[in-house]
This record gives C-alpha cells, structure tokens and sequence, in this order.
C-alpha cells in the first residue's frame, strides 16, 4: 500500500469515528440516529440509520430504518442508502428503497464535507414537502418492528453478563423474523456455548 493511500486509510477511519461517536450520542433531539452494524468490523462500512417521522403529516408515528454503505472511498465518494421500513417518496426506489443520487441532491451533488446526520435530516425534511405528503403510504408494521427493535438494542448492550445473547440473523429483513440466540453454559457443564436458530411469524 502506498504511503498516500495509507494516509488516506487514516483519514477516512478518524472521520467515521467521529461520525460514529456523534450518532451514539444522538443528535436533534433523538429525531435521527445511526450506528455501525459490526464493531469489529475495521473497514466501518456497513451502518444503520433510524429516522422518527414528523408528527403530523402523511408520514406521522412511523420509525423508518434506513442502511447506509460507506465505501472505501468515503467520504470523497458518498454512502450508498436503502430504506429498510417500507415508505413512499419521490427520491426513493419503490420497488428496492434505494434513495436515488439523480433525485436527491445531497448524494447527487456530493461534498466530501457532508455526514450521514446531513443525509438523514435531509431525508427527514423530504417528509415535509408537498409532493410527499400527497403520497400514499404502505401499511404500517411499527407495533411489531418498535417491539423487536427495543429487543434488539437490549441485546446488543449484553444480558446476564453476557451469558445470552441474540441478533436478528438478516439485517436486510425488515421484518425482522429470524432469529440466533446463544447460551453460555457454565463451567461445569459438558458445553460452553449452544446456540439456538428461532423465526418469529409476522
């Protein structure tokens, strides 16, 4: 590796920490968060990003999940973004839910200064235009995906010491229906560790 792209490397790892640190602590009042998905993973590509809707409106009382996909050559280049939870908007594909760069300036014009917070507010207050709020939208599925979602932030924050522990299996399922547990057994038992596949109907 060259001593350029090496410094590159650096630079682009202590930008997404500082991302990384922002979105744990939260921003504008809880409205929009994300999170990296795998933190073992070095290269901090892949990441989730929630947003709360506005109170009013077409969209009112939903929580969408969005994946966001920073390349290796982020920032210089932008993140990829797919909606997860199912919505209607007109920068977004409605058959994958690919926010689309041609119809979404941010992306589409791209600076190497804006964040992943600045694309979810933006997308936040795409919610708020007219040619939105005039779309239908699918059915709601939030009771179910708020329950699951809840569980799954207390499993990655560890249980009885880490002694169990889940995770939804796909991480592109929406409906988040299937499902890995794992048992620490103890010391004196023929096992350390068993786990367990389970899939919860929707």
């Amino acid at each position: 590796m060259s001593r350029r792209n090496s410094g590159g490397g650096v630079r682009r790892s202590l930008r997404l920490l500082k991302e990384l640190e922002r979105g744990e602590k939260g921003s504008w009042d809880g409205i929009i968060s994300y999170r990296i998905d795998d933190g073992y993973d070095t290269s901090m590509q892949s990441w989730t990003g929630t947003i709360i809707s506005p109170s009013n409106g077409v969209y009112e009382g939903r929580t969408y999940q969005l994946k966001l996909f920073c390349s290796m050559e982020y920032p210089e280049k932008p993140p990829t973004v797919k909606f997860q939870t199912p919505i209607s908007m007109c920068v977004v594909n409605k058959d994958t839910g690919v926010v689309e760069p041609k119809l979404f300036p941010i992306l589409g014009e791209w600076r190497k200064e804006s964040t992943m917070e600045d694309i979810l507010l933006k997308l936040r207050c795409e919610m708020f235009y007219p040619k939105n709020q005039r779309l239908a939208q699918p059915p709601k599925v939030l009771p179910r995906c708020s329950r699951l979602v809840k569980e799954l932030k207390r499993a990655k924050k560890g249980i009885q010491d880490g002694s169990i522990s889940y995770r939804v299996r796909d991480t592109d399922d929406v409906y988040m229906q299937s499902w890995t547990g794992t048992i620490a057994g103890p010391c004196n038992v023929g096992f350390l560790f068993h786990s367990i596949n389970f899939c919860l109907r929707t």
